[in-house]
C-alpha cells in the first residue's frame, strides 16, 4: 500500500491529472453546467410561482408544482438507481428552451405560456444531455404535467374564458327562468326585480376548467386506465366545469331574489368553494365509473 502511494505522489503533476477518474472533470463541468442554469431560472421559478398565487385563474399552478415534486420525490429511490447515459440529443430541447428564455426576456414577451414552456424544455434537455434516457422515460410525466399549470397561450384562455362565459350565464339563466323566476338578461348582464347580476371574467368559469383539466390528466396518471379512457375522462373535465359553473351562477341568482345583492355578496366566495368541492365529487364518480378505483403502483 505504501509503495502505491509513493509512487503516486512521485509522478509529475500532469501524470497525476491523468491517474485521476476519466470522468471526473465531465462531472465537474456538469455540476458547473447545472449550477448556471439553476440560477439562470432561478428569476423564472419565482416570477412563475409569484403568478400563481396572484392570477385567480391559474392558482392551480400550486397543486401541479406540489403533485410533480410530490411523485418524483416519492420515487427518489428508484430515479437514484438509474444508470447514467448521457445522450447530446438533449442539447436540443436545452438549446430551445434557453433560447426561448432569453428571447422572451430581450423582447420583454415573459408571459406565464413561455415561462412554463422554457423551464419544460430546458428540464427536459438537461435530464437527457446530463443523465440520459432512463431518467427522462421515468420523469416525463411530472415534467409534461407542469404545462397544465400555465402552458397554454394567454390568448386562447381569453378567448375560452368569454366563451364559457356566454355559456354559463345564459344556461343559469334559463334554468332559473324554467323555475318561473323573472329574469331579463343582456350578454352576461342579468336583471332581476331589484337586483342585477354580472358574470364577470374571473367568473366565467375559466379557473374551474383548468383546474379540472390538471386534475383530470393526474387523475387518469395515476389510475390503472387505458389510453382511451384517460382521454374521456379528460374530456369529462370540460362539461363538469361548465354545469358547475352555471349551478354556481343560477343559485347566485336565487341568493339575489330572495335576500338582494349583500346576501349575494356574502354568498359569492363560499359559493364557489361548496361548488368546487362537488364537481370534483362529481368527477370522481365519473372516474370510479371508468375503471379508476385502484392507484397504479408504478406510478406512485
Amino acid at each position: 500500500m505504501n509503495c502505491e502511494i509513493e509512487s503516486t505522489i512521485g509522478l509529475p503533476r500532469s501524470a497525476q491529472e491523468r491517474a485521476r477518474p476519466k470522468d471526473w472533470n465531465a462531472a465537474l463541468a456538469s455540476r458547473l453546467c447545472l449550477a448556471g442554469l439553476a440560477v439562470l431560472f432561478a428569476s423564472v421559478v419565482a416570477d412563475t410561482v409569484s403568478f400563481w398565487l396572484h392570477d385567480d385563474n391559474h392558482t392551480h399552478g400550486l397543486f401541479v408544482c406540489a403533485a410533480s415534486l410530490g411523485l418524483v420525490w416519492v420515487n427518489r429511490r428508484s430515479l437514484l438507481a438509474l444508470a447514467k447515459s448521457p445522450t447530446a440529443w438533449g442539447l436540443v430541447p436545452l438549446a430551445l428552451g434557453l433560447a426561448l428564455r432569453v428571447s422572451t426576456a430581450l423582447l420583454r414577451l415573459e408571459t406565464q405560456s413561455f415561462r412554463i414552456w422554457s423551464i419544460v424544455l430546458v428540464l427536459m434537455g438537461a435530464m437527457l444531455t446530463f443523465h440520459g434516457r432512463d431518467l427522462w422515460r421515468a420523469c416525463r410525466f411530472p415534467v409534461l404535467f407542469m404545462l397544465t399549470a400555465g402552458g397554454v397561450p394567454e390568448r386562447l384562455v381569453q378567448h375560452l374564458s368569454g366563451d364559457l362565459q356566454r355559456m354559463s350565464s345564459t344556461g343559469a339563466a334559463a334554468a332559473m327562468s324554467a323555475l318561473g323566476m323573472p329574469i331579463l338578461r343582456n350578454g352576461n348582464l342579468i336583471e332581476i326585480p331589484g337586483c342585477r347580476l354580472e358574470v364577470a371574467d374571473v367568473c366565467s368559469g375559466i379557473k374551474k376548467l383548468m383546474a379540472m383539466f390538471a386534475f383530470a390528466v393526474f387523475y387518469g396518471y395515476i389510475c390503472r386506465l387505458s389510453p382511451a379512457r384517460r382521454l374521456l375522462l379528460i374530456a369529462a373535465a370540460i362539461p363538469v366545469a361548465v354545469i358547475a359553473n352555471t349551478i354556481r351562477i343560477a343559485g347566485l341568482i336565487g341568493v339575489c331574489y330572495a335576500g338582494g345583492e349583500r346576501a349575494m355578496a356574502a354568498a359569492h366566495d363560499a359559493a364557489e368553494i361548496v361548488v368546487l368541492a362537488i364537481a370534483y365529487f362529481v368527477f370522481v364518480g365519473f372516474g370510479r365509473a371508468l375503471g379508476c378505483k385502484d392507484i397504479d403502483p408504478s406510478r406512485s
